[in-house]
């Protein structure tokens, strides 16, 4: 009677039927390990290419993607720009265009950099946020693209009076959230 139940439960299990010595030699090739409640937990390791520390502007959303567990395809779904402008960032260290600073500062949280502390930090900086070139921000501004660059570089101080008056009133306002 036993082996006649054990015979149904194994062609049960194995869904068809299955002669006596065939069974037996499966049989043998199981391992019978106990039924315990145990799990094991250990630090994950990061995946290859995890920046630890990251320096560049495709390191810190490397990071953040990893961190999030987003491909990247769906990154770059999300975020509505190429496949190989993803790469150049992450992988090539390439710097991102203007137009797509606000997607990258919007999906990061925050700026990748240091909060800025002199002028043209902070002119660098607003113009990031704002998703502009530096002939874009001078349009902005009503000043002439190179003087932008100057600033920017921090190889000119603002000197005329209407140019610190335009960087004034586009700093508050990036600093009140009104751009």
């Amino acid at each position: 009677m036993l082996r006649r139940r054990q015979d149904d439960f194994f062609n049960r299990l194995v869904g068809v039927h299955i002669s006596t010595s065939l069974r037996v030699k499966l049989m043998q090739s199981w391992v019978s390990l106990p039924f315990y409640d145990l799990s094991f937990k250990a630090p994950k390791q990061p995946p290859e290419g995890y920046p630890e520390q990251p320096v560049t502007v495709g390191d810190h959303i490397r990071k953040k993607r990893l961190d999030a567990g987003l491909t990247h395809r769906e990154l770059v779904r999300r975020m509505g720009i190429a496949s190989m402008t993803l790469t150049g960032w992450e992988l090539y260290g390439r710097e991102p265009w203007p137009q797509h600073w606000p997607k990258i500062i919007s999906f990061l949280g925050c700026e990748p950099f240091s909060k800025p502390k002199t002028t043209d930090e902070k002119v660098v900086a607003a113009r990031r946020r704002l998703g502009l070139s530096r002939k874009a921000l001078a349009k902005r501004l009503g000043v002439a693209p190179r003087a932008v660059s100057c600033w920017e570089e921090g190889g000119a101080e603002i000197t005329k009076r209407r140019h610190r008056r335009a960087v004034a009133e586009l700093l508050e306002a990036q600093a009140c959230g009104i751009l």
